[in-house]
């Protein structure tokens, strides 16, 4: 007994308190119990504070990676920069519980860490998906070939309204020069805001517009012989129907 309250100091003074508010004797058996119990009590308090910070295990992360460029790809996402996509992600796995802990929405250094991880995975593949635009702009790709290099090991599926979006990106790097640079995505959002301005809202008048931009990304680079997909697979459209949920006022 005498090593277990050198070990936890604190539980001599807690035991102390205890022993004198009682006007008798004890039994040795309840002292001895009582004795112990604060000392698992110290015990597990220590191994709370001292518990090494969550990590995001590699299953997490590999499903990060995975709706990251599924958000970027969809082409219901109104923003690609800002906190909507990341907001998005987190969205996904939380809704989901994707490989995180029963207490993650109460621990917040395990939602920072989720945060900063979801953030840094658009970054790779936001400068991913960009690389395949400049490259398919070098090679003259038709828009089906650039967007089965984009998809590529990835569980998104070559569809009209992906085709419509990476038109767009194409077109935005090949009009505005001033949007080369680490800017490249601001140019692509405030391109998407005209068109939303220019239509008004409205979505009908939105596609028709996204159309146009395809349309005339295959008289300059051609077309493929595949045939489009028109909606992507049910997991994709989950995607999109998170997008919307968080999209909406």
């Amino acid at each position: 007994m005498v090593d277990v309250w050198k070990s936890h100091p604190s539980i001599w003074h807690i035991f102390h308190s205890f022993f004198l508010s009682k006007p008798t004797p004890f039994e040795p058996l309840p002292v001895t119990i009582a004795a112990l119990v604060f000392s698992l009590k110290n015990q597990v308090e220590h191994i709370l504070v001292t518990q090494p910070p969550w990590a995001i295990p590699a299953a997490l992360q590999d499903n990060i990676n995975t709706y990251a460029l599924a958000v970027l790809l969809s082409p219901k996402l109104s923003a690609y920069k800002g906190s909507s996509p990341n907001q998005i992600v987190v969205g996904i796995i939380k809704r989901f519980k994707l490989h995180i802990p029963d207490n993650f929405e109460r621990d917040e250094r395990a939602m920072n860490t989720l945060d900063a991880e979801v953030g840094e995975a658009l970054t790779q593949k936001r400068s991913h998906i960009k690389k395949m635009v400049k490259v398919g702009i070098t090679k003259g790709s038709p828009i089906y070939d650039l967007a089965l290099t984009v998809v590529e090991g990835s569980r998104c599926k070559v569809t009209i309204g992906l085709c419509s979006r990476l038109a767009l990106f194409r077109k935005v790097y090949n009009e505005e020069p001033q949007y080369h640079g680490s800017n490249y995505w601001d140019g692509v959002d405030a391109r998407l805001g005209v068109i939303r301005k220019t239509a008004g809202g409205d979505q009908q008048k939105i596609t028709r517009a996204f159309t146009y931009i395809l349309e005339a990304d295959q008289e300059k680079y051609g077309t493929s012989t595949a045939t489009f997909a028109i909606d992507g697979a049910d997991w994709q459209q989950s995607v999109d129907e998170e997008i919307e949920h968080v999209s909406s006022p």
